[in-house]
């Protein structure tokens, strides 16, 4: 084979690998254009698909700035809300302080309301203390009087006794005139006194006997009218007690200024002639008085006192 034939071969296989050639860059521009083609729809879809994501974003954004002008809104009232809620605040807390300032002027009235009330119970046991002591006083008189009525009557019958016998002593005194008067004037010249009566009424059958005093018709020692026995400071007031207050800690003794006592004074408390206690008076009243207990011995009615004396 001469050299010409091996050059047209080569420029044949040259041209066959040029088609070839040709045709492989041919089908690999066809598949990129293809996936070109695909890749630009997929981006269209995909522009698409955003265009309408931006779509909804503006919608979202839009409603978002409505919410949030909503919110500017709400939070501007939320702010004057706010300014008048901390005016009514600082007004409730001025409302408040005066509540507390006239809660303690309550108090303080109320305190002292308790201590008039306190006093007042105070002297509404003095007055109970007082109409027990008349009302016992009043019994007393009533039974003395009715003593006095029964003394009364029973004189009466011994008057009209009385009346009787010497009805009677009169008239034998005249039915014996003569032998009177002569026994009158024998009397008279002996002077011999009640002996020669004596015998001139033995002597006249017209001997009488006086009638004597009923010793039970005597009217009966009142020992409570006794004064009692003077010390060297003055009288020894004794009394008793006759009501025993322990809610408000005194006692009430049945003497009062009519009987010497004064706020002050000390008074040793008996009961069965032991002592068990002492009393000092603070309120004095004509026939009771009012005493704080100084010890913690208690007390009761009915309880013997006897002043303390002070030396």
């Amino acid at each position: 084979m001469g050299p010409k034939q091996v050059l047209a071969r080569v420029l044949q296989f040259g041209l066959i690998l040029l088609f070839l050639a040709a045709g492989v860059f041919g089908v690999i521009g066809f598949l990129e254009a293809k996936k070109a083609e695909r890749h630009s729809e997929a981006l269209q879809q995909e522009l698409a698909q955003r265009e309408q994501e931006l779509v909804a974003f503006e919608g979202e954004n839009q409603r978002l700035t409505q919410q949030l002008d909503r919110l500017r809104q709400e939070r501007t009232e939320l702010q004057r809300r706010a300014k008048l809620l901390d005016q009514q605040l600082e007004a409730t807390a001025q409302d408040l302080s005066q509540i507390e300032e006239q809660l303690a002027q309550a108090g303080e009235r109320r305190e002292q309301l308790a201590d008039v009330k306190a006093e007042l119970e105070s002297e509404l046991a003095y007055v109970r203390a007082e109409r027990d002591m008349a009302q016992g006083e009043a019994e007393e008189a009533e039974r003395q009087e009715e003593e006095l009525a029964r003394a009364i009557e029973e004189v009466r019958v011994k008057l009209d006794a009385v009346k009787r016998d010497h009805a009677a002593l009169a008239s034998k005194l005249a039915e014996g005139g003569g032998r009177m008067a002569s026994g009158v004037r024998m009397l008279s010249d002996s002077r011999s006194g009640p002996s020669g009566r004596l015998n001139i009424l033995v002597d006249s059958g017209a001997a009488h006997t006086a009638p004597t005093e009923d010793p039970e018709a005597m009217p009966e020692l009142d020992m409570a009218s006794l004064r009692e026995q003077d010390t060297p400071g003055g009288p020894t007031i004794h009394g008793q007690l006759v009501q025993v207050n322990d809610t408000h800690g005194f006692v009430v003794l049945n003497k009062g200024s009519s009987d010497g006592v004064e706020v002050g004074m000390l008074f040793e408390v008996f009961r069965e002639s032991l002592p068990i206690g002492r009393v000092r008076a603070i309120r004095v009243r004509n026939r009771v008085s009012a005493c704080d207990v100084l010890t913690s011995e208690p007390l009761q009615a009915g309880d013997r006192l006897v002043q303390v004396t002070v030396r």
